[in-house]
């Protein structure tokens, strides 16, 4: 047998999540392959679409980086690509990801971005992320010298065009300290860079200063010294947080979770008042023009006392919407990266750069797909329109929906997401495989399971059994410790590798190697 593929089992014994295999979403048709997302606009959008100022600004990651894409009402919604977000000193390392917010004058968006593998390494996405200001009108990208953290809260965009990035030295075992990185986006130089002890999130500028959450509460963040902040604690957060925007005025909006519900309340300024509910992971909190807006299940949802929330009934997920609220998307994603999801026979050299783009017109409820080829621009054109303070926002699902149809991205990269530990969110997501036979994945253990099975094997007890063609690797049953049995031995008496008491014998200690070598 490859002693490849018996590396790739053993380290297979721990209980891994599979990758997923669920069927791809079929593939646009030569009518819907076209930048423009709708073939008849004066239909689908309205007979006034050609004067909209409405826009949009998504983005989505495959081997080629992290595509930025922008698309105007005025256009038909024709989905272009403004900026492509990677590293010249980082080649071949597979897909990208990140996140996208855009400022509160629409002219700029700012990036958080890296190597979806190094969603592996909490050193890397706590703090060694790449940040990026991009400025909409000719995408001219401005790079930020600041490893910042890759999460779904961070960018915060606001009301203004400031920007802020968070950096954090949290660990599992402590809460650390996090620093604020704010940006001025019309320039793209940093403004500050103060430090608040804690694990802080959701840092977002609003039209009465900066706000974020740490240890369970809303916290005003003012400049406490050349480099430090101070957090004045406004009102306790009710419940786990899956998202907060600035809205209208200086209020906040948030959605947390209580049960099965997903719950929306706002800050006024001294309290939360709850708005209503839907049921959990139905609804999503994004930012619109001069405020922001919940969109989804909405129908238990009372905004009509809180200015600047605008609310849209919507089927299905959600992952956007435009600026004045006329367009949101379902998934924007890579066919590269649907090829992983595919499973066995996929190829990650295919689709790299073709992005699919599935909407809905909220004004007539029209939906409509379109496959973006990322190196085509846009025409340039007389007209400056400037664009929508659109952000990807986080909701109670388990990970952000930017590849597949609709799927978790961390599907995509045959992992399980994020879990949080104590207040620290942290990544488990094992690794791709591209190279080599594509029908061979090699099945990557995270850490906690390396260490589980090495305490099994120490003990003689990693012996639970796999069936033929587990997680389709086309093998035949086995057990782990059944691939590498004890050596007999012959004699013995002092020699150490006998086995004395907390000294594993070689059987045990190749095994255990062997576990160490693939996870790393």
């Amino acid at each position: 047998m490859n002693p490849l593929v018996i590396m790739s089992v053993v380290a297979a014994s721990a209980a891994l999540v599979p990758m997923a295999s669920a069927d791809p979403a079929p593939a646009p048709t030569a009518a819907e392959n076209t930048t423009r997302m709708f073939s008849a606009p004066s239909k689908d959008l309205g007979a006034d679409y050609t004067s909209s100022a409405d826009e949009i600004v998504q983005a989505t990651g495959d081997a080629e980086g992290l595509h930025i894409l922008s698309a105007r009402e005025g256009d038909g919604f024709s989905f272009y690509e403004i900026a492509r977000l990677k590293r010249k000193e980082l080649s071949d390392v597979g897909p990208w990801t990140g996140y996208v917010c855009t400022t509160g004058s629409g002219n700029y968006a700012a990036a958080v971005y890296a190597p979806s593998v190094w969603s592996n390494k909490p050193g890397a996405y706590a703090r060694g992320a790449f940040a990026a200001v991009i400025r909409l009108s000719d995408g001219k990208v401005t790079e930020i010298p600041d490893g910042v953290q890759l999460a779904y809260f961070s960018p915060g965009c606001g009301a203004g065009d400031d920007v802020a990035f968070t950096s954090s030295s949290a660990t599992d075992t402590s809460d650390g300290r996090t620093t604020v990185i704010s940006v001025d986006a019309t320039t793209g130089s940093v403004s500050a860079r103060r430090t608040v002890d804690g694990f802080l999130t959701h840092v977002t500028p609003t039209g009465k200063g900066t706000v974020g959450v740490l240890s369970g509460n809303l916290v005003d963040l003012k400049d406490d010294g050349r480099t430090k902040l101070s957090a004045r604690t406004l009102s306790k957060v009710p419940g786990p947080l899956f998202a907060l925007a600035a809205s209208a005025n200086g209020a906040v909006d948030i959605g947390t979770v209580d049960g099965g519900k997903s719950v929306i309340s706002r800050f006024d300024g001294k309290k939360f008042t709850e708005l209503g509910r839907a049921p959990k992971g139905k609804v999503k909190l994004l930012r619109v023009a001069k405020g922001d807006a919940v969109v989804g299940d909405v129908k238990a949802i009372d905004t009509g006392k809180a200015p600047g929330l605008a609310k849209h009934s919507v089927d299905g997920r959600v992952v956007g919407i435009s600026r004045l609220g006329h367009l949101v998307t379902h998934s924007v994603f890579s066919e590269q990266m649907k090829g992983v999801t595919k499973g066995v026979g996929s190829s990650m050299a295919k689709g790299a750069g073709l992005l699919t783009v599935r909407a809905t017109a909220l004004r007539t409820g029209t939906k409509a797909t379109t496959l973006v080829d990322a190196d085509r621009k846009r025409p340039k054109s007389d007209t400056t329109l400037t664009m929508g303070p659109t952000a990807f926002a986080m909701s109670d699902d388990d990970d952000p929906l930017t590849c597949g149809d609709g799927g978790p991205e961390t599907q995509c990269l045959s992992g399980n997401g994020a879990a949080v530990i104590g207040k620290i969110p942290r990544m488990e997501t094992p690794c791709i495989v591209k190279r080599n036979d594509p029908k061979r994945q090699a099945l990557q253990a995270s850490a906690n399971q390396v260490e589980w099975a090495v305490d099994q094997a120490v003990h003689d007890q990693l012996t639970l059994s796999r069936p033929a063609d587990w997680h389709d690797t086309g093998l035949g049953a086995y057990t782990p410790q059944g691939l590498f049995p004890k050596p007999v031995l012959t004699g013995g008496g002092g020699d150490s590798r006998a086995g004395h008491a907390g000294h594993p014998r070689p059987g045990v200690q190749l095994q255990a190697g062997v576990l160490a070598l693939h996870e790393r």
